[in-house]
């Protein structure tokens, strides 16, 4: 019971220590802020703040914002005269982003500690975690805030916060005074601009505050400040007015820049060098021997997909190992065609390891009789005649080898997305900043990379016009990321200009759509490719006297040829070059049809090549599935400086 009385107090005391947080307990009564501007643009800045605590504090906490952000008119031009077309003024008006820098942080005779937070303010922690301090007490904190060059060439600016709009108390009295090094403009009373009120109130109001501004300072006071009520001061300086001003150091950009474009001559380069073999189209009428129609499918594509395998089919009938039944069932609407499989002998022992798995598949255990869609129950055996299939191709029939040069693309990748994500004003290259880059640049190149797993380009049969549509597809993807990139994230002012980003995008599209070409044919691809060019065009051109020619030398070459017709996706051509050519039923394909010639062709044809492929699509379908199952101007609380605080 003590245990639980003693959890429960310090629970409540730990409740009670957040509530404390930052609610309050004290007020200012006076704040001054003193600064001294150096010529360089670098403010020595001292905070006086006195405070009275009515209840026990540990002290305050400051935070000073280090980023912001000014807009200019980018139209003027170098006289800072507005643009005029055709009597109209033209402005085009650029968000600027800045990153200052807050250092040499001190306060005078109380322990403190400070540190960078990742929202890019700098925290000043005033006060002992060990002790607490009631009723009246000074603090006295003293910083340097460094100002960055401002990269616009018409004029210099002043645009400070002296009093930030995060303060959530009430400040009695209000004052600061501002010493400059170097004289400002005889005018600066004119041109000062003072914004004083909650973040984002952009009147140029001074009714509230007593403002004075000299060529050596600027005075201000302000009595009965309102919680979150802040004073920026805005003018415009002549240009150069500040000498020797920090800059942000782009050398790591320009370093990856030059490495981008070494990688991108490079690669050029490899492109030229590498050898491909010249493809020669001879015309066949007949397939290669001893390659089967599911192996003429993987050369030609270098993939297995379900016509592939659905090929193997008629291609083992033909070879006199199964037999295929044609039967019909009698439905509510008309009648089903359906597919039965016999198995007539086994496969030599010398077969390829893909066709004893395919028989396998068909016949498994005792079975000598199957049907068709009874496939769609073993997807895990489709799957084993697929890569089976796959890896026929080895040794002296390997399809295809990979340039080692494809492994240039990893350090162009690295450097040129290092680029864009250093291609900052900021200099700060925070994470977000680099996820961005990698995001926007590397979006085309992933659609392009998906786009080359559904798509082979190394593939001749391909329409051409299929692969104008998705390269259209992924230019118009490329040129919005683009387009996203130049006006969204790429800051004006930014080392590398809008014009080199484009073309930096378009050659680097360009090399990305050109990585295939590193994916060389062997020489026994390129033999194997000329012949079957030339036997799927004599598949699509095929005179009669040619086709009638061969059907009476060899009364079963209808029925050789259309596996392979299927794999060229061209059955249905096939067919109808024979409907005036008598073509009998094969031995090896039972019908209760009495179709006849052309007819019982184009019946055959339609019926066989839809419920083979449809059987193994299905299982295709299956067995993927079950793989990955387990997987301008300025306003209140702009410009540097600013910030807020309170008690803890």
């Amino acid at each position: 019971m003590k245990k639980r009385r003693f959890l429960w107090l310090f629970l409540l005391l730990s409740i009670t220590m957040m509530a404390r947080a930052d609610r309050g307990g004290f007020y200012y009564r006076h704040f001054h802020v003193e600064a001294f501007v150096h010529k360089n643009n670098v403010w020595d800045i001292t905070e006086t703040m006195d405070v009275t605590f009515t209840e026990p504090r540990h002290g305050l906490y400051r935070y000073i914002p280090t980023r912001f952000w000014l807009k200019h008119d980018v139209s003027k031009n170098a006289d800072s005269e507005q643009r005029v077309v055709e009597g109209q003024v033209v402005q085009d008006w650029r968000d600027f982003e800045y990153q200052s820098t807050v250092t040499d942080a001190n306060v005078e005779g109380w322990e403190y500690t400070t540190e960078d937070s990742d929202d890019d303010n700098f925290v000043v922690r005033i006060g002992s975690g060990d002790h607490e301090v009631m009723g009246e007490q000074r603090y006295v904190l003293h910083y340097k805030y460094t100002y960055r060059d401002d990269r616009y060439p018409n004029f210099d600016y002043l645009y400070h916060t002296v009093l930030g709009t995060d303060f959530d108390e009430s400040i009695e009295h209000f004052s600061f005074h501002i010493v400059f090094e170097k004289p400002l403009p005889a005018d600066i009373q004119k041109k000062l601009e003072v914004y004083y009120g909650e973040y984002g109130k952009d009147d140029n109001i001074v009714e509230d505050l007593k403002i004075k501004a000299t060529r050596k300072d600027i005075t201000g006071t302000a009595d009965n400040v309102k919680p979150n009520h802040g004073v920026t001061l805005y003018a415009q300086l002549p240009a150069d007015y500040y000498e020797d001003v920090l800059t942000t150091n782009h050398t790591l950009h320009y370093v990856c820049f030059a490495l981008t474009i070494l990688f991108i001559l490079w690669v050029v380069y490899s492109l030229f060098k590498t050898k491909r073999g010249h493809i020669t189209k001879v015309i066949e009428f007949y397939p290669p021997e001893g390659t089967s129609s599911a192996e003429v499918g993987v050369i030609t594509d270098e993939s297995v997909d379900e016509v592939d395998l659905a090929s193997l089919i008629p291609w083992l009938a033909g070879q006199g190992y199964i037999t295929i039944r044609e039967t019909e069932e009698k439905k509510l609407f008309g009648k089903k065609t359906r597919m039965k499989l016999i198995k007539r002998k086994d496969l030599p022992s010398d077969a390829p390891d893909y066709q004893k798995k395919m028989m396998k598949l068909l016949f498994s255990g005792q079975d000598t009789i199957v049907d068709l869609k009874d496939l769609g129950e073993k997807p895990d055996a489709v799957e084993a005649v697929r890569k089976a299939l796959y890896k026929h191709f080895t040794g002296k029939t390997t399809l295809t080898r990979i340039s080692k040069r494809i492994f240039l693309y990893l350090p162009l990748l690295l450097f040129s997305t290092m680029t864009f994500a250093t291609n900052s004003v900021v200099e700060t290259f925070d994470l977000s900043e680099i996820l961005t880059a990698i995001f926007l640049w590397g979006s085309p190149f992933a659609l392009g990379a998906c786009c080359s797993m559904i798509i082979d380009y190394n593939n001749p049969l391909i329409s051409k016009w299929k692969l104008v549509g998705v390269f259209c597809l992924k230019l118009l993807v490329m040129a919005g990321v683009c387009a996203c990139y130049c006006l969204f994230v790429w800051a004006y002012g930014a080392p590398m200009s809008q014009y080199i980003i484009v073309a930096l995008f378009v050659v680097c599209f360009l090399l990305g759509e050109l990585i295939g070409r590193f994916k060389v044919d062997t020489p026994y691809r390129v033999q194997m490719m000329g012949r079957l060019l030339g036997f799927r065009e004599f598949i699509k051109t095929a005179e009669k006297p040619r086709l009638e020619s061969l059907q009476a030398e060899d009364p079963a070459y209808f029925y050789k040829v259309l596996p392979y017709a299927m794999v060229f996706k061209l059955s249905d051509k096939w067919a109808k070059l024979f409907k005036d050519i008598d073509v009998k039923k094969p031995e090896w394909y039972d019908s209760p049809n009495a179709l006849t010639g052309a007819a019982l062709t184009s019946h055959m044809t339609s019926s066989l090549f839809s419920s083979t492929r449809d059987a193994i699509k299905v299982v295709s379908h299956d067995s993927r599935s079950a793989s990955h199952s387990s997987s301008g101007g300025g306003f209140s609380g702009g410009g540097g400086g600013g910030g807020g605080g309170g008690s803890w």
